[in-house]
């Protein structure tokens, strides 16, 4: 039995080594190790290097990704948060085709997992454009029911329809001060991002290169856009703006340049208070939107 052992002993050991070896240790290694898995469709994979706790949770973020190969970017990492840049494409498709993914990573105990809500958010635009993705889904739901339904269920579906219609006013009425509030605050944190941006293009001792000026000249165009957009806000209006502001952060953060890292410092903490701003306004408008009950009738 001895002889057995030592036998396999040495065998036993080099798979543990081989095994740790590939085990992702960065945040770049672990992207890399997910997407491989998602593109896969390996679901026990993709499980197995995100926050995610079960396959049945997974859901390849709502889209398909077979024959996508990435093209990776740059990678931020905050301590125990990162972010790794990536292009998908797949060969001879048309380049407006391609999707520019940011994943979200977390250290928890010690080992790098993708958290998998944050990535899904930004994939789909953003907390605002979920909203609105959930009302537009909602409304298409109704209308196959309504289509299908006989003339007594037509009835109730007809009533669904009505509080369907009176939801999306709300959004624009009702939650109207919530609107014009967090709307105004949307638009100063835009313009804190854009003035940061211009900043740095002045700053003399960044040492810009003619593309990084024209990179960071960009960037703060489109925020001071999107800044215009908010001047009447409603809620599609801060979708949108919230969307590609987020974007414009993204591209600030890839800028290739070590002079500009007390500036990328101000612009990650941005991401953080930008969609914590966002996710207030959400609470606050679930909140507007709760039916009001009648003290007379409980």
């Amino acid at each position: 039995m001895k002889t057995l052992f030592s036998r396999f002993a040495p065998l036993l050991l080099l798979m543990l080594l081989f095994s740790a070896c590939f085990e992702p240790e960065t945040p770049q290694e672990t992207a890399e190790a997910f997407w491989n898995a998602v593109t896969k469709d390996d679901a026990r994979g993709a499980v197995r290097y995100s926050t995610l706790e079960d396959v049945r949770h997974y859901d390849a973020f709502g889209k398909v990704w077979g024959g996508l190969k990435p093209t990776w970017g740059r990678v931020v990492i905050d301590g125990d948060s990162a972010s790794v840049a990536a292009e998908f494409n797949a060969p001879g498709r048309p380049a407006e085709e391609s999707r520019h993914v940011v994943t979200y990573l977390v250290r928890q105990e010690g080992r790098w997992t993708v958290d998998y809500a944050r990535t899904s958010t930004a994939l789909q635009g953003g907390v605002f454009t979920l909203l609105l993705g959930e009302l537009g889904k909602l409304g298409r739901q109704l209308s196959e029911q309504l289509a299908a339904s006989s003339e007594d269920i037509r009835l109730e579906m007809d009533a669904m329809a009505e509080k369907m219609e009176a939801y999306s006013e709300t959004l624009n009425e009702q939650a109207s001060e919530s609107i014009e509030r967090h709307g105004d605050a949307l638009r100063r944190s835009i313009d804190e991002l854009a003035a940061s941006a211009r900043e740095a293009l002045k700053d003399p001792e960044a040492n810009l290169t003619a593309e990084e000026r024209r990179a960071l000249d960009d960037v703060a165009g489109d925020l001071e856009e999107e800044s215009e957009r908010l001047c009447d806000p409603d809620v599609a209006s801060m979708a949108e703006s919230s969307k590609n502001a987020e974007a414009a952060q993204q591209r600030l953060i890839t800028i290739n340049k070590e002079a500009l890292e007390q500036y990328k410092r101000q612009w990650r903490a941005w991401q953080e208070q930008f969609e914590a701003e966002a996710r207030r306004f959400l609470e606050e408008l679930n909140r507007a939107l709760e039916p009001k009950s009648d003290p007379q009738n409980p």
